[in-house]
């Protein structure tokens, strides 16, 4: 089963993106990602705004990640630390391009440790012009799928757990002379699961950024690969869901979290 990671190649780069040939980023585009990277100025010099990943080749489909690394400069490690976390809240809410599907996330890297090598395509946001690329690439994705089917069963166990656990607090809070610690010990276990849930996604989030920690790309590793193969199945879109309502509200706790979350498997 050889495939594009993890997409069909198509026979030109997205055009809701690029244009013309050899293909430059269109200005809306490229006029959005500088309007989003100009809040990080404040922790430090912005020495470039570059984007990466596989919106750079012909395996893209209409919800492709545009993955948005910022080179700085900053004056103290906590400058950059912050920095790094409001990107990190991108990859957890990212902004989606006007007028496509595209998520559009933000990485914030020290211009001393910034290396090109790491990836196979390069585009020059502020320059407009490629440093690497375009690109294309291939994997042989049945050299990974037995791994990836056995990290799909704990996921799948785990939602279910969730799901059941979720119907059976709704039903408790039906009866209204059920005892109440019965109520609050279901609870537990709708957090417990939830933190099982998100310790799984916090594995393959660290599988992938162990993939491109060399001084080479990682498209074709491991990591990678299983990293696309569950955002390509909607898993990562469901557990970066989860992830954000226990930011919001710490545990579930109420009825109407209860709710909220049983509503948004449900929509999966």
């Amino acid at each position: 089963m050889q495939e594009s990671i993890i997409d069909i190649t198509r026979s030109t780069l997205d055009p809701a993106v690029f244009e013309g040939d050899p293909p430059v980023l269109r200005e809306r585009v490229r006029a959005y990602i500088l309007k989003q990277a100009k809040p990080y100025e404040q922790y430090g010099n912005v020495e470039s705004v570059n984007i990466d990943g596989s919106i750079l080749s012909r395996q893209w489909h209409n919800a492709t990640d545009i993955d948005i690394t910022l080179v700085m400069r900053s004056d103290t490690e906590e400058d950059l630390e912050d920095a790094q976390s409001d990107g990190y809240a991108t990859q957890i809410d990212p902004f989606i391009l006007p007028g496509t599907g595209h998520p559009v996330t933000y990485y914030v890297e020290s211009a001393e440790r910034y290396n090109l090598n790491k990836y196979d395509g390069v585009y020059d946001v502020i320059n407009n012009g490629w440093l690497k690329g375009p690109y294309d690439l291939s994997v042989d994705v049945l050299e990974y799928w037995d791994e990836f089917l056995l990290m799909t069963e704990d996921f799948d166990n785990l939602i279910s757990k969730l799901k059941r656990s979720l119907i059976d607090y709704e039903v408790y809070e039906l009866v209204t002379d059920i005892d109440t610690q019965i109520v609050d010990e279901k609870l537990v276990q709708i957090n417990e699961v939830l933190n099982d849930l998100l310790l799984k996604q916090s594995e393959v989030i660290q599988l992938r950024k162990n993939a491109f920690e060399g001084g080479v790309s990682g498209n074709l590793s491991k990591g990678n690969v299983i990293f696309k193969l569950l955002q390509k199945y909607r898993y990562l879109d469901l557990l970066w869901g989860l992830y954000a309502r226990i930011e919001r509200w710490g545990r579930v706790e109420t009825p109407q979290q209860v709710k909220d979350v049983y509503d948004f498997l449900a929509s999966y």
